[in-house]
Parts: C-alpha cells; structure tokens; sequence
C-alpha cells in the first residue's frame, strides 16, 4: 500500500496554484520581453517560459522578485495564486478608488486596518 506522503505521489498541476496566463498578462502589461525580465530577475529564460506554461511554480524568493520586477500590488498577486476573495467589480471600484485618491492598494488596507482593526492597548 502506498503512503498518501509517497514521493511517487503526483503532484497538483502548477497551473493550479499559480495562474499562468495572469503570469505573462502581467509582464506583457509591464512591456517586458522574457530577455528583459532575466536581466531584471536573474531568472533563466527557459525558467520563466516554463512559469508561464504552468510547468513550473516558481520558488517563494523568484516569485517574490517577479512581483517586484511586473511592480504587482497585493490584489494582483493574490488573483496570480488564484486567491478570489473578492468580487472582481468591486475590486476595481477600490483600485479606482486609490487612484483617485492618490495611494496605493497597499497603502489605503494599511491605513484600514491602523483605523478600524488597530486597537493598543
């Protein structure tokens, strides 16, 4: 009997936990080329054709570079691991809502949560 741990276990598609096709949306948005972003990233091309292929996740600190170099927001990184928390209209009227107002996503859910969920003791 095989252990549900057994390394022969196959494991989930990386397409299933990392959206491929947000993956080269956002650096095509961005204006990169794959040559360009290896040069930013020091991420091999055959590496980053492969995450937007959905052959491979890419490791926790080259996933953390290319949000750095695609300049990705916390709703955008959360919509590339497949995290939808939220409506995708209402989203938009809150990414509308920080340009209007002249902040960041990042910026405008710090200041949320030091208004309404940080409380001192």
């Amino acid at each position: 009997m095989t252990s549900k741990y057994s390394p022969k276990q196959r494991r989930p598609a990386a397409a299933y936990i990392l959206d491929q096709r947000k993956l080269l949306a956002f650096r095509e948005r961005a204006g990169f080329t794959l040559a360009a972003v290896e040069e930013l990233s020091r991420i091999p091309k055959s590496t980053l054709h492969d995450y937007e292929q959905g052959r491979v996740v890419p490791q926790l600190h080259q996933f953390k570079k290319l949000c750095e170099v695609y300049q990705l927001d916390v709703f955008e990184i959360m919509e590339l691991l497949r995290f939808n928390f939220m409506e995708k209209r209402d989203l938009k009227s809150f990414r509308t809502a920080c340009r209007d107002e002249g902040v960041t996503p990042a910026e405008a859910l710090r200041d949320f949560m030091l208004v309404y969920a940080y409380h001192p003791d």
